[in-house]
């Protein structure tokens, strides 16, 4: 009877084991083994779209080799006083941000904004992983090294979700930035993936996180499996933290709950949380729910008619859809002027 226990004890291990690998793979496939050119029926605003907005393309080495474009943005006929690397979250590329590059732009600053490995613009047969985005950050920080134009100026560092996550890990190798803001960041790449493809059942993610571990550290090597609460612990830039408590997508409570912990115990970092905004605190609180209702909630009538679904795309109004909430917004602006002020002070 022992025995019998034994081995359908063991059974049952090998057997979970099997399933979380093979759950795990499908997991990081889902996710790692495809680009994200973003949606062909979307409208994303181009420089063309805002006055005054003026962009010049711009093209890089990644620390594989492989070439990362953008764009260099400038307002016309305002003074730049300081560079930004704008880093973007997973999906379109840089394009689904040029409403808040825009207003960057205006407020002074020479925007450097590129897309990721496997995005966009950029090479890559696949987006790879998320620890790439760290490295990448650092090919863009290279590239303005690499420029005496932009060398002069001093850098900013300002990421959204997987770009947050790529800003805070990038931090600790650059302690020339001026200041750093990250927007809806999550602590870990597996952590991160194992909850969203779990959603509602985020108590099973433990069991994915261990695989999708060591599919990145086969991946990545010594550069896998970084994590924001302890790149915090290691960097004394100034850095601006904003989450919001209703975001369905890096759920405040697993992330960023726990990041505010350990902000608490640094004084060169800020921590601004909006109990009732989700995933796009910058956005105004309509923009967000026009986002939710329109464009997460498409009925299924529609997203089977190709044509349909390019019809409802047309219709959609993008100006809602990008509007900021212009106090978040001017919150940004006063920590990056401040932070100009604390540089040029040194």
């Amino acid at each position: 009877m022992v025995w019998i226990i034994i081995t359908i004890g063991i059974t049952l291990i090998i057997a979970a084991t099997v399933a979380t690998m093979i759950a795990a793979r499908r997991a990081d496939r889902h996710f790692f083994g495809k680009r994200y050119n973003g949606n062909p029926f979307v409208h994303y605003f181009e420089a063309k779209d805002f006055p005054g907005l003026q962009a010049q393309p711009i093209s890089f080495p990644s620390s594989s080799g492989i070439s990362l474009r953008g764009y260099l943005y400038h307002a016309k006929g305002v003074q730049v006083r300081a560079l930004t690397v704008f880093v973007h979250g997973l999906g379109a590329g840089h394009l689904a941000y040029t409403t808040e590059i825009n207003f960057l732009a205006n407020s002074g600053y020479l925007v450097l904004a590129f897309d990721m490995t496997g995005c966009g613009a950029s090479e890559g047969n696949a987006l790879l992983g998320f620890d790439q985005g760290p490295l990448d950050v650092s090919a863009a920080l290279r590239f303005i090294g690499s420029q005496p134009r932009l060398a002069q100026f001093p850098v900013f560092l300002i990421g959204h979700s997987w770009g947050a996550y790529s800003v805070i890990n990038a931090l600790p190798n650059y302690p020339g930035i001026a200041g750093a803001i990250a927007v809806c960041g999550f602590i870990s790449g597996a952590s991160s993936v194992a909850q969203s493809f779990f959603g509602n059942f985020g108590f099973l993610s433990p069991l994915l996180s261990g695989w999708l571990w060591l599919f990145n550290r086969k991946r990545f090597g010594r550069n896998a499996n970084q994590n924001a609460r302890s790149a915090l612990q290691k960097t004394d830039c100034p850095l601006l933290l904003l989450y919001g408590g209703e975001d369905k997508i890096v759920r405040y409570r697993e992330n960023g709950a726990r990041i505010r912990k350990a902000a608490e115990k640094q004084d060169n970092i800020k921590f601004l949380y909006f109990p009732h905004k989700g995933h796009n605190v910058y956005l105004s609180d309509r923009a967000e729910k026009a986002l939710q209702t329109q464009l997460g909630n498409i009925p299924k009538t529609i997203r089977k008619d190709k044509l349909a679904l390019q019809k409802y795309y047309a219709s959609l109004d993008y100006k809602l859809l990008t509007e900021e909430d212009m106090s978040v917004m001017s919150e940004i602006t006063k920590f990056l002027d401040s932070c100009l002020e604390g540089f040029f002070a040194k």
